[in-house]
This record gives C-alpha cells, structure tokens and sequence, in this order.
C-alpha cells in the first residue's frame, strides 16, 4: 500500500509537530523498533527515513490505551 506524500514526516517535523514527544524518541523507537514502530510507521526513500503521520498517530493512540489498561490494574509479586 503507497502511503500518500502528504502524510509523510521527516523526525525533525513530527518532532516540532508533536513536542511531547522529542526527536531522540522517535529515533529510538525507530531504530529500537518499538513494538513494531518502525515496520508501521516509517517509510525509506533512498537513505532518508520518513513517519507515516497517520500511521504514529495510530500507534500512539494504541500505546495510550495499554498504559490505562495496565495503571488500572494491580500488580501482584509472587
């Protein structure tokens, strides 16, 4: 599936766009490839790598939604 150009981000723009989240994050869930970050979100043209903004977006929304499933829930040691 071809990801329109409109959609697509360099780090240093998704970085200003979303100032939460800093560009030395986004390089390390890239090339960390947190859960899948980088097999869903980034696109390689030549050597330049660009963020699928819709595609992080997504991503992001996912993340959220564990982190309140598991702040909901106890943790028992065993």
């Amino acid at each position: 599936m071809l990801t329109p150009v409109e959609n697509l981000l360099s780090m240093e723009t998704m970085a200003k766009e979303a100032p939460s989240i800093s560009k030395r994050t986004l390089r390390h869930w890239l090339y960390s490839n947190l859960d899948g970050f980088r097999d869903r979100c980034a696109v390689k043209v030549g050597r330049l790598v660009f963020l699928d903004r819709p595609a992080v977006e997504a991503w992001l929304s996912e993340h959220r939604q564990a982190e309140e499933v598991h702040e909901g829930q106890e943790v028992v040691a065993v």
